[in-house]
């Protein structure tokens, strides 16, 4: 991974000297609760010194280490002020500046070790993987305290009180401080990790942000729970064994030393860790306290006992994190199967020979298997025939996938699967197994058909619809919100002036500029309302629907514009309206010259009874004419005036003759000519009798209707 310039650090991982997320809140008690631990500490190595000569081994070294991984290289000036404390209050004589040099050196030389662990090899503190741990005993249990012993050695000897034995002097500080950074820091370590909200690096990332994660993925969930029967015998076993020393001579006390490695062991097989550092640390205060109260021979005692500790700590916090670590594949391999369980699709492993190892639950139900029926041990071949002939041709496919798809015959019904199978390698590089993950197509081939079918239909609308644009004088217009035009089309675009491949990608606003009340429409229906109304662009007339397309979280995404171009059919309009104009004016021209005529029908009468008036006044009376000609005059007045008064019916009889003129609506209808009725049957029937002219002209005028 390439390293940044600016910083020169990994871009996934924070610097060495950079505290991790849940440092800074447990600083002060961590710091306080080392300074305390060291100088107790200090004073027991002082006592175990002055009681067998030389303490057996140094908790100071794993507290240091251990504060130094826990809380950065930040509180380095904290170890040295420990270390010069411990001085100053346990050998008083001392002269202050060889106690800071050698304060400085010891505190340097675990910042350094420090450095490397969480700096350039990255260690994980809770010390779940063996690699860690194996890295942690390499550098601080073989190379630091060397180093120390090396430097204090020097500090002696420029001091001036360099020892008699100086190889044998390294040696011993170098097992012991060894002893205490194998018996203190992993136990110190896999406390803190107990103690963490999360166990694992996910956990810390998922608190980091504020994320839960299951149980299961916990590290205190990797440790198996024990009764408390087991737990006190396994305290009982630590503790007893090494105070047994006190009561053995000295030449049973080695055998005492490897039955003490029994109880540790199985803590650490049981319980993992954490517990087996805790019950390496027991063992050890446990064997120095019994050597301290009852030494034989210290020099050779301190020896042996610093090798076992050495060498029984180191490998039972091997077994335990071996334990952890098989803990952790246990639960790892519960998740996942639990996670095949709940997946929808078919999963089966099987061996090289075609036998089933594993089957989820969604397979069962597609081979129609009940949820606790055995399946491991039979065959494939009975359960899925045509997958189980693939897979045999697969089996040495090696690391790559293989692909395919089969049927299946159900209760008369075919199921067509999709494959994916993938080979399981053994440590030769020989497949040893295969996992199929199978996928019941049934469904996924009905929505391909119906959108096959909907692609085909949305390709008939899109057809109908380029064809109305293309030969109707309409426009298609889409848009966004902002006015960027997504599509045009339409033969009316050329009365905007402009061409679909114009518009397409631009600004509505900016192509429809001097157009306001299409600008208008547009802005509308981006707010959510339609808008259907009229406009005119230069001798063009247009129909307009704007319509908003409303997104399902309720907000407008795209306006929709139809333009129609009706200026044809405006014009027809009005050339319809102006025509029924005329027809109206030559219907009243009509009417008028209808009633012209019945008053020169009317007129013509009075002039034909004038001329016989004038006819008959040759030889009969002229006024016998005169009740006609006075009505035809009142019907004439009537027709030629409407709002005038109109015309009665009435009677004349002239000579015993009765002429009948009948007018309706101001004309002459009826002409007509009949005797007249005796005076006995004009009396039966209430007629008018002529007393002087038996031949009398009668006329009837009748009201308009």
């Amino acid at each position: 991974m390439r390293l940044t310039r600016q910083h020169r650090t990994h871009p996934a991982r924070p610097p060495a000297n950079a505290a991790p997320w849940w440092r800074w809140p447990a600083a002060a008690p961590i710091v306080l609760a080392y300074l305390v631990a060291y100088l107790a500490a200090a004073r027991w190595e002082h006592l175990l010194t002055q009681t067998v000569g030389l303490a057996p081994w140094s908790p100071r070294a794993g507290l240091s280490l251990a504060l130094l991984l826990l809380l950065g290289l930040r509180f380095t000036p904290v170890a040295l002020a420990a270390e010069l404390a411990a001085g100053l209050l346990l050998v008083p004589g001392s002269r202050p500046g060889w106690l800071l040099l050698d304060a400085a050196v010891t505190a340097l030389a675990w910042a350094a070790t420090a450095a490397v662990l969480t700096g350039r090899l990255r260690i994980d503190l809770s010390l779940r993987a063996p690699r860690d741990l194996g890295r942690l005993l390499l550098i601080g249990v073989a190379a630091a305290p060397l180093a120390v012993a090396l430097a204090r050695a020097g500090v002696t000897a420029a001091s001036g009180s360099l020892p008699r034995d100086l190889g044998g002097t390294v040696a011993a500080w170098w097992a012991g401080n060894a002893v205490g950074v194998v018996l203190v820091a992993p136990l110190l370590l896999a406390l803190v990790a107990r103690c963490r909200p999360s166990g694992t690096a996910a956990g810390q990332a998922a608190v980091h942000h504020g994320l839960t994660l299951p149980a299961a993925l916990d590290e205190a969930a990797w440790r198996p729970r024990r009764g408390r029967v087991e737990t006190a015998a396994q305290v009982a076993a630590i503790a007893a064994l090494p105070l047994t020393g006190l009561f053995l001579p000295a030449a049973l006390r080695p055998p005492l030393l490897a039955a003490c490695f029994a109880p540790m062991v199985w803590a650490a097989v049981r319980r993992g860790l954490a517990d087996a550092a805790a019950a390496a640390a027991a063992t050890g205060l446990a064997l120095a306290g019994a050597l301290a109260l009852h030494p034989a021979s210290p020099a050779a005692e301190v020896a042996d006992l610093q090798a076992f500790l050495l060498v029984a700590a180191g490998a039972t916090l091997w077994v335990g994190v071996l334990a952890d670590a098989r803990a952790a594949g246990i639960e790892r391999g519960r998740q996942l199967q639990a996670v095949l369980d709940a997946a929808p699709d078919s999963v089966a492993t099987v061996d090289r020979t075609g036998r089933l190892l594993y089957l989820n639950q969604a397979g069962r139900q597609l081979l129609g298997l009940s949820r606790l029926e055995p399946v491991a041990g039979r065959l494939l071949s009975d359960l899925l025939p045509q997958l189980a002939a693939r897979l045999a041709t697969q089996i040495g496919l090696g690391p790559e996938q293989w692909t395919g798809a089969t049927t299946l015959t159900s209760d008369g019904r075919r199921i067509p699967l999709g494959h994916v199978a993938v080979a399981h390698q053994g440590p030769g590089g020989r497949v040893e197994a295969v996992s199929a993950f199978s996928r019941d197509l049934s469904e996924t081939r009905r929505l391909e058909a119906e959108l096959a079918a909907s692609a085909e239909r949305l390709d008939e609308q899109r057809m109908h619809l380029a064809t109305i644009t293309t030969h109707m004088p309409v426009a298609l217009l889409v848009a966004g919100v902002d006015g960027t035009c997504v599509r045009a089309e339409g033969l009316a675009l050329a009365s905007l002036g402009t061409k679909a491949a114009v518009l397409e990608g631009a600004s509505l606003f900016q192509a429809l500029e001097g157009h306001d009340q299409l600008v208008g429409d547009f802005c509308q229906a981006a707010a959510g309302n339609a808008v259907s109304s009229w406009a005119t662009v230069g001798d063009t007339v247009l129909e307009t629907h704007f319509r908003p397309v409303v997104g399902r979280n309720g907000k407008v995404k795209q306006v929709i514009g139809l333009l129609g171009d009706v200026t044809e059919q405006v014009r027809a309009e009005a050339s319809a309206a102006d025509l029924q104009a005329r027809l109206d004016a030559l219907q009243a021209g009509r009417d008028a010259l209808a009633d012209a005529g019945t008053v020169r029908t009317l007129t013509a009468w009075l002039r034909h009874l004038e001329i016989m008036e004038e006819e008959l006044a040759e030889g009969r009376p002229v006024t016998a004419l005169g009740p006609v000609k006075h009505t035809l005059e009142r019907v004439l007045e009537a027709g030629g005036d409407p709002s005038g008064p109109q015309a009665e019916d009435a009677e004349v009889v002239l000579d015993g003759t009765s002429v009948e003129i009948v007018v309706d609506d101001a004309e002459v209808v009826e002409v007509a000519e009949h005797d007249t009725p005796t005076a006995e049957e004009a009396v039966a029937d209430d007629a008018p009798v002529a007393v002087d002219d038996p031949e009398a002209v009668v006329i009837e005028a009748g009201q308009p209707s």
